[in-house]
């Protein structure tokens, strides 16, 4: 990542340079290097700040909050599933074997 914010930069100064002075007032001139759907994208604060709830700090679409019913299910939460057919997911209950009885 440091690579390629490294060879960003140094693209964006030498688009940007005019008479030995460098012009970076564009809103592609201050961007955020992050991971969108397995890639590394350079995206530019004005979109973030569409994106972003700055009183709490977190994006506004959380897409994480969609597999939060399947985390559930794998850590065997006692859950009811909003499915159109209506079931109940119970624990797991491992009953122990007793060593004392034939």
């Amino acid at each position: 990542m440091g690579a390629k914010a490294m060879t960003w930069m140094s693209t964006k100064i030498q688009e940007s340079i005019r008479n030995g002075r460098v012009f970076a007032n564009s809103p592609e001139s201050a961007c955020v290097l992050g991971m969108r759907q397995r890639a590394l994208i350079f995206q530019p604060l004005s979109d973030l700040k569409e994106e972003t709830d700055f009183e709490h700090r977190i994006p506004k679409e959380q897409w994480w909050m969609r597999i939060r019913p399947l985390l559930k299910i794998l850590a065997k939460y006692d859950t009811d599933l909003d499915t159109t057919e209506h079931a109940h997911l119970e624990h797991v209950k491992r009953t122990s074997v007793d060593s004392t009885s034939p």
